[in-house]
């Protein structure tokens, strides 16, 4: 009775120490989610938003096309007249560039836009005029410029190769946006990978438009590549941590463009000086990051192994050498996989920006990669697959070891071979759960993909079925196959 006392307490105990952990875990912040102490120490409630750059034109160039500035770009451009217009305003350089563009035109033949000597070929020549027009307004620099240049010399001899994408771009934003808009969001690019894949974030997240056209207006031209790499990393998380830091200040907002990373729960925290556990934690990351992260995921690393000895001292007498090389195992793959499945930002591989969707006239091989899929989940597409594959691999790992333990009980039975030989005939389906886990694992993914949570897989779906037959096959091979033969043969003495 005594015996049993001890073990009750010392269970009970166990299990409120890896809660204890489980908390550590929990309120240490994450890597990457914290604004360092110097830009918070910064901040000021009188001042929250910094100046972003003006919508409106600076230069007085740029009045010359005022007469275009409407609700639609694309619509005032479209009215003949604004044509004219247009046309009349532009300096030597433009009207160039635009003659340029025609000649070489003439000669190719575009597969998403009608050829300008074409009846319906008009919104083609206007596109063209336009790009010609933010070269008078200095919206379309020089770099940018000189790379179409570049896209024209380089296009196929009867088509017009990655200069349509511009153009494609360029018509997207101009049915949506004004003119100081567009050139708003003109002016930072330099080549048309940045063009189109800034105008395909706005076909990602259309009801996101204005609050990302009000983000682009706070980017500048040496920092627009990393902007766009970290809204291909964080999607809408992405715009809420950005629209965020605007109310800390210019260095809050470089800051998690620089770093990749998002907004930390814990900044509104240290702006009202609020004290609370999860602050000290907070506060420590800003001092010791690396430490924290250690601490972190070593205290889920023992909240997950005390928890299981725990339990085992409450159920069995003595923990068995199997059982804790198991319970490390589980522990380690658990954190390995929260590891994997759960951190943000550093562990992520830097994702491909997204490309431009277009008519579906043509195939959408061409432009459009469906690769880039915004689904339900904001999980990163390769550590999500690998945590899925982990997680099953650790449960086929468990399966081998209670099967082993279990040959290992009945050899330790004091029963006679053919006794042994039916206990071990009965274990059958536990010698073969490797196989159902398996398949199911293999039958969830699949619903998974179904219901249209992509990140997943096919690889992590297959994986799990693999593992299960892998499981088997050692198990039998290595132990039930060898041990049924030893009996076998003392039965046969």
């Amino acid at each position: 009775m005594a015996v049993r006392k001890v073990r009750v307490v010392l269970g009970t105990v166990g299990l409120l120490f890896s809660l204890i952990f489980l908390a550590l875990a929990i309120f240490c912040p994450a890597r990457i989610n914290s604004i360092p102490r110097e830009i918070l120490e910064n901040f000021s409630s009188r001042n929250q938003l910094f100046q972003r750059r003006n919508l409106e034109f600076e230069k007085k160039s740029r009045d010359k096309v005022g007469f275009l500035r409407g609700q639609e770009l694309f619509s005032e451009l479209i009215r003949p007249k604004k044509e004219s217009m247009v046309l009349a305003e532009l300096n030597s350089a433009a009207l160039a560039f635009y003659e340029q563009v025609l000649r070489w035109e003439s000669g190719r033949k575009p597969n998403l836009f009608f050829p300008i000597d074409d009846a319906r070929g008009k919104p083609t020549e206007l596109l063209l005029l336009l790009f010609c027009a933010f070269l008078e307004t200095e919206d379309l620099s020089l770099t940018f410029k000189n790379h179409i240049e570049k896209q024209i010399l380089d296009a196929p001899k009867q088509g017009w190769g990655e200069f349509e994408k511009s153009l494609l771009a360029l018509l997207y934003l101009s049915k949506r946006f004004s003119l100081d808009e567009v050139g708003l969001l003109l002016r930072p690019v330099s080549d048309a990978q940045q063009w189109t894949a800034l105008t395909a974030f706005f076909q990602l997240m259309p009801e996101d438009s204005k609050k990302l056209l009000l983000l682009f207006s706070y980017v500048e031209k040496e920092n627009l590549s990393d902007f766009l790499d970290y809204l291909a990393l964080w999607h809408k998380k992405g715009i809420s941590a950005l629209s965020g830091a605007l109310e800390i200040g210019p260095a809050a907002f470089n800051y998690l463009i620089k770093k990749q990373v998002l907004i930390g729960k814990d900044w509104p925290a240290f702006i009202a000086e609020r004290e609370n556990f999860s602050l000290f934690f907070a506060k420590l990351y800003l001092g010791y990051s690396k430490f924290v992260l250690v601490l972190k995921y070593t205290g889920l690393f023992f909240s997950v192994f005390i928890a299981l000895c725990s339990l085992n001292i409450l159920l069995r007498p003595v923990i068995r050498k199997p059982f804790l090389i198991l319970y490390i195992a589980f522990a380690l793959v658990t954190t390995l996989v929260i590891l994997l499945g759960v951190e943000e930002g550093g562990l992520m591989a830097k994702p491909s920006l997204p490309s431009l969707r277009y008519s579906q006239t043509v195939s959408d091989d061409m432009f459009y990669s469906k690769s880039f899929e915004e689904g339900d989940s904001d999980m990163n597409t390769q550590t999500l697959p690998l945590a899925f594959t982990l997680f099953f691999l650790l449960v086929q790992v468990f399966i081998f070891f209670l099967g082993k333990i279990q040959i290992q009980k009945i050899q330790k039975e004091d029963e006679v071979p053919s006794v042994k030989l039916k206990l071990l005939k009965n274990e059958e389906h536990l010698f073969d759960m490797g196989l159902y886990v398996g398949l199911s694992g293999t039958i969830l993914s699949l619903i998974f993909l179904a219901l249209g949570w992509t990140n997943i897989g096919l690889v992590s779906a297959y994986t799990s079925t693999l593992f299960g037959i892998l499981e088997v096959a050692l198990l039998k091979l290595l132990y039930v196959r060898p041990y049924r033969r030893s009996l076998i043969l003392k039965i046969g003495e």
